[in-house]
């Protein structure tokens, strides 16, 4: 089967995701053809998927316009006859959407991200929420990783073909985290073992919250000084604004920052709590790792990350509030300190990645046949 990946942001929890489905696909015969931007990270990507037929395309910059990555798409369809096209989040539905009507295949477009209410304000936001439409009802499968997701999508496009839609939650590589020796980041940081290791694992964007924690921290050093140390695991985007954030507030000393690292297992079991002040998520893989992985989690109660933890030990904060997320960590701090530990193997059977991608080859051996 001839399939075409169109990934327009191939990074965090999509490249993740890309790794997990496809790097173990059943069918030898699949033949992955992936169109990506020229980034760094898509280094990782192709060696994580060394082992499938892959043909790789790639923009001639690293931050292609909407139009050059439309025209990158439509010229590949011009030249290869594709069995089935899969599109992995909004722009790359957009940008070969339009031309779905002349081609003679399968499609699937996978939603990785929430809509808001401000996406679609005013005349320019309902004209794109009637482009937007359009688009998805060219697909045979509008689908969603997870059951929020899902209501968020139809919810803020209710022309939106229900019959087409359909949810495969996310799932992860268990045995990656539930086996992981863990790197003594303490020792590494010359922090004493008393010293509670906060780890935050992510992309430095508005969505994840991470300036609640500085928030938070910023508390919790007023009430104990020294105790709380952060180590910090991602890049890009307003990572520079945070820094200098922390610095106004006298807190460098408390925030360690790591570059991304192609395996974050061993470095999850490195920290005594990992935190995740989303406010808001698709169908994260972080909080299945962390709980897979036995450490203890704090979470907000935001869409997509709910679902995720409902019914586990994570403990649960109001999204948008350090005061709640200082709450939350100081409730691990106090508590039992075995819960994660004894619920990792109930996790394991959760979360594990072949049932996703089962679900997947599935899909597209129902389409193929069509």
């Amino acid at each position: 089967m001839k399939v075409f990946l169109v990934v327009r942001w191939p990074v965090g929890g999509i490249r993740t995701f890309i790794s997990y489905i496809y790097s173990a696909w059943s069918d030898p015969e699949l033949d992955l053809h992936i169109l990506t931007p020229d980034m760094p990270q898509v280094a990782t990507l192709v060696g994580q998927l060394e082992n499938i037929n892959c043909t790789w395309y790639k923009t001639t910059t690293s931050s292609p316009s909407f139009k050059e990555f439309a025209e990158k798409a439509s010229k590949i369809t011009g030249l290869v006859n594709f069995d089935l096209i899969h599109a992995h989040g909004f722009t790359s539905a957009l940008s070969i959407g339009w031309k779905l009507p002349f081609l003679k295949c399968r499609s699937i477009f996978t939603s990785h991200d929430i809509l808001n209410h401000k996406q679609f304000s005013g005349f320019k936001g309902r004209v794109k929420r009637i482009l937007l439409s359009i688009t998805l009802n060219r697909y045979d499968i509008v689908q969603s990783v997870s059951f929020d997701a899902q209501s968020n999508l139809i919810e803020h496009l209710p022309s939106l073909n229900k019959k087409k839609c359909t949810v495969i939650l996310n799932g992860i590589e268990t045995n990656r985290f539930y086996c992981a020796e863990p790197v003594n980041l303490k020792e590494k940081l010359g922090l004493s073992q008393e010293t509670v290791l906060i780890g935050f694992f992510g992309r430095f964007m508005s969505q994840k919250g991470f300036k609640y924690l500085v928030g938070a921290i910023e508390k919790l050093e007023a009430i104990s000084p020294g105790l709380y140390h952060v180590a910090c695991f991602g890049s890009g985007a307003f990572i520079r604004e945070e820094k200098i954030d922390i610095e106004k507030k006298s807190l460098s000393h408390l925030f360690h920052f790591y570059d991304s690292v192609p395996n974050t297992a061993p470095y999850i079991t490195g920290c005594d709590i990992v935190v995740m002040p989303s406010l808001w998520e698709a169908c994260p893989l972080l909080p299945m790792e962390v709980l897979v992985a036995g450490v203890p989690l704090v979470a907000s109660n935001c869409i997509g990350l709910r679902e995720v933890c409902a019914e586990t030990p994570a403990v649960m904060v109001e999204p948008a509030s350090s005061e709640s997320l200082q709450q939350g960590i100081l409730k691990i701090v106090s508590g039992p300190k075995n819960t994660f530990k004894e619920y990792a193997l109930v996790a394991k059977g959760r979360y594990g990645v072949e049932d996703t991608r089962s679900s997947y080859e599935n899909l597209y051996s129902t389409l193929a046949i069509r």
